[in-house]
């Protein structure tokens, strides 16, 4: 600030965190996917907005300066230094990460528990869950003071009033369509993806994903409990919108070359992506979920007249985003 001014810093510092943020993206993913694969889900990173969690407040790529991005970035690469094996590098990364923002960093210390433990031993990833939640609320509600202090109705009120998205309840559908887009992707990926690391990224961040927004429900809006709705877990959100975007074209890949139920999956998933935040996205969504489950036990005709009206979603989507676009440009940027 001193040598350049304080417009110029930020300027040069965002520019910074904002290369870094992407130089790391393209690091990660380069580790589980083809060039051709990781420089395509690059740039589906930068084209889509990113947005996470309730309102739009915050976005994957920021532009302004934040720690958030800077904290992103570590963790990304702590990620790939994990999947390579390279453990004690992937924990210094996230623990620099968390020292530089610890909201965005424990994101990313959520996925390591989830490579390092979830993903091998689920069984026992599960028991310690459950008993960490039992003994949690157990603890809320027999000492509601110190760490696990809850609010009292008067500061309630005036945070739900101030900041109402650090809540589920008060979560919309716009909300609501962009995180299930994004979990529904991830779900995909696991379903479609061949063995290996691309996966094993597709879970840890589908879980990591899940398990922010079921420790919100229950830490934020039933126990009210201050520390965890500063924490805000829901925000761990963002590492799964950036593994969603960076591997969707090697889902798509995947699932096209698995034959016509895959087919018809990835093709839901893209007009899921195209609708975007709208309430239809939801539907669409919900309707990949089904396919994955059920399109590969239907006959053959049957499969194929699915397929037929699933691209008839997807020019629908097409045919919806470019007329939504029309709109924004006439109201916003055409000259009258």
């Amino acid at each position: 600030i001193g040598w350049l001014g304080t417009e110029a810093a930020a300027a040069i510092l965002t520019l910074i965190f904002q290369l870094a943020f992407l130089a790391s993206a393209f690091i990660l993913t380069r580790r589980l996917v083809s060039p051709t694969l990781a420089l395509l889900g690059l740039s589906v990173l930068i084209a889509t907005p990113g947005f996470y969690g309730a309102s739009r407040v915050f976005t994957c790529i920021e532009t302004f300066v934040t720690p958030r991005m800077a904290a992103e970035a570590l963790v990304l690469c702590g990620l790939a230094a994990a999947l390579a094996t390279r453990g004690w590098l992937a924990l210094t990364l996230v623990a620099l990460a968390m020292l530089v923002h610890p909201v965005m960093g424990a994101a990313g210390l959520a996925a390591l528990a989830c490579l390092n433990v979830a993903i091998p031993r689920p069984r026992l990833a599960a028991i310690l869950s459950l008993v960490a939640l039992i003994a949690l609320v157990a603890i809320a509600l027999a000492l509601p003071l110190g760490p696990f202090s809850r609010f009292d109705a008067d500061w309630l009120a005036l945070v739900r009033l101030r900041s109402p998205n650090l809540f589920l309840a008060n979560w919309t559908l716009d909300d609501w369509g962009r995180a299930l887009v994004t979990l529904v992707t991830l779900t995909v990926g696991v379903a479609t993806l061949p063995a290996g690391r691309a996966r094993t990224l597709c879970q840890a961040t589908l879980i990591t994903g899940l398990g922010s927004l079921v420790l919100t429900l229950i830490c934020c809006d039933l126990l009210q409990l201050v520390r965890f709705t500063q924490l805000q877990p829901w925000r761990w959100m963002w590492l799964a919108t950036v593994a969603a975007s960076l591997l969707l074209p090697a889902i798509t890949l995947a699932g096209w070359q698995s034959g016509l139920p895959g087919r018809t999956t990835v093709l839901l998933v893209a007009a899921a992506w195209i609708f975007g935040a709208d309430p239809l996205a939801l539907d669409v969504a919900l309707a990949a979920v089904v396919s994955v489950a059920l399109t590969y036990r239907l006959p053959t005709n049957t499969v194929q007249l699915v397929f037929y009206g699933t691209c008839g979603v997807l020019v629908i989507a097409v045919t919806a985003r470019l007329g939504w676009n029309s709109l924004f440009l006439d109201a916003f940027y055409y000259d009258p």
